[in-house]
């Protein structure tokens, strides 16, 4: 069961964007768990707000971490349990029972008198689709897709902005061994980053990197406009790029090497002779 709370009055205002909404979320099952979804600043230098959870869950809260040998029964052994000590609180009353059949009934005739077939969705994933869409025409519910339930592991979660365009706070361009490990090392204190490079399989490499060690705030990119499109202003951006021969006419744009500043700009200087 899940209850969505109304958006936080003025957040618009604080945080240049709105705050995910606030949730209590009581879930039945597969594993048992009460937790309540709510905003916090972002880890690192960024002051972006992120989802995170206050929860019970009955697994890790009461037998994960008791170092006993023992575990949640599931719901089917407590309740046989309950028959046998003779206990009927847990059960749903006869007159509640007959009438959730008079409700159901109708509608199981109707999916067998019509053919319906049911809408098929990946076994353990939330469900079809549709069901989204439905649920968010009918009560108005907005979910937020860059949540990440945190599962007892140390992630990081990645924020609201990493999914948007144009709100990326620095681009890292050019995806070597440095450039990789630059980006993610950027990511990991706080800030969100765009990543690019000449060849796509490099960025996809280092975003399923950034997912891997944790779900770091880092976006890829499919060119140059793509990855300037997701990038906030003022823009900053860090263009790593092999050290060629002087005469490669990239060097105007940018070097990065071990040489002094002077030998680094002598490649500039033709560039600027009327």
């Amino acid at each position: 069961m899940r209850i969505q709370f109304k958006d936080a009055p003025a957040a618009e205002f604080m945080f240049d964007e709105k705050c995910p909404r606030n949730e209590l979320v009581m879930r039945m099952q597969p594993n048992e768990a009460i937790y309540f979804k709510t905003n916090v600043k972002s880890p690192g230098f960024s002051g972006a707000p992120i989802q995170s959870e206050l929860e019970v869950n009955y697994n890790t809260r009461f037998f994960s971490n008791s170092g006993k040998s023992d575990s949640n029964p599931d719901a089917y052994t407590r309740l046989i349990l309950d028959v046998l000590r003779g206990r009927s609180a847990p059960f749903v009353r006869e007159d509640e029972l007959r009438r959730s059949w008079e409700i159901f009934t109708p509608l199981l005739h109707k999916i067998e008198e019509d053919n319906i077939k049911p809408i098929k969705y990946k076994r353990g994933s939330r469900g079809p689709p549709e069901a989204d869409v439905f649920i968010e025409e009918k009560s108005g519910y907005l979910r937020n897709m860059d949540y990440v339930f945190f599962n007892g592991n140390v992630e990081r979660k990645s924020s609201m902005k990493a999914s948007s365009s144009g709100t990326a706070d620095i681009g890292v361009y050019g995806l070597s061994v440095m450039g990789q490990n630059f980006a993610l090392n950027i990511a990991s204190h706080g800030f969100e980053v765009c990543v690019g490079n000449r060849s796509p399989s490099k960025v996809d490499t280092t975003v399923k990197r950034a997912a891997v060690e944790g779900s770091l705030p880092l976006v890829g990119s499919s060119g140059p406009e793509n990855f300037i499109s997701k990038l906030k202003r003022p823009r900053k951006v860090i263009l790593l790029v092999q050290v060629r021969s002087y005469s490669h006419h990239s060097h105007f744009i940018a070097k990065n090497n071990n040489l002094n500043f002077i030998l680094c700009c002598r490649p500039v200087k033709p560039l600027m002779k009327p």
